[in-house]
């Protein structure tokens, strides 16, 4: 940004130069006519709309992958709230506990995309031990991928957890 102002600022200050001196510098008289003012408004306008078009190409790919990203946790949701078997103790416990941790992911993520910190949103969804654990971390939604599945995996070695 700041070399566009420099170049913007030495433009602005040469052609003030030749409107004040009458089109005339160093006895070389500077021809003004319209056809260079059109091609550069021309380069301008192409060059303007390919950023706008990029800009946009950008923003529309992360709404899509954004948009992927809740059907997913969404499906997950609903599978781990019918595949999984309620007979065991502590089974509806687990299930909340596990949904807590997809949405928390979801959350973390778009607080990391954002640049914020989000711990004060995190806070309703995770356990002090597990809030304790992300203050510090860098990554938050890495934490979370690392969190859900080993957790998962034990309960399920340990049978604590049992799918249909």
């Amino acid at each position: 940004m700041e070399r566009l102002c420099i170049k913007e600022n030495c433009c602005s200050a040469l052609s003030l130069a030749i409107y004040f001196f009458k089109g005339r510098i160093f006895d070389y008289k500077v021809h003004l006519n319209p056809t260079i003012f059109t091609l550069i408004g021309l380069a301008l306008a192409i060059f303007m709309g390919f950023c706008n078009s990029a800009s946009y190409d950008r923003f529309w790919e992360g709404r899509k992958l954004w948009g992927l990203l809740v059907i997913e946790t969404r499906s997950l949701t609903r599978q781990i709230l019918s595949l999984v078997n309620d007979s065991s103790p502590g089974a509806s416990e687990e299930k909340q506990n596990i949904i807590k941790l997809i949405s928390a992911f979801s959350w973390s993520l778009n607080f990391q995309l954002r640049d914020k910190t989000g711990t004060e949103h995190l806070e309703r969804l995770l356990s002090p031990e597990q809030l304790e654990q992300v203050k510090h971390k860098k990554l938050f939604p890495v934490l979370f991928l690392d969190l859900s599945p080993t957790g998962l995996m034990n309960r399920i070695k340990k049978e604590t957890l049992i799918l249909l």
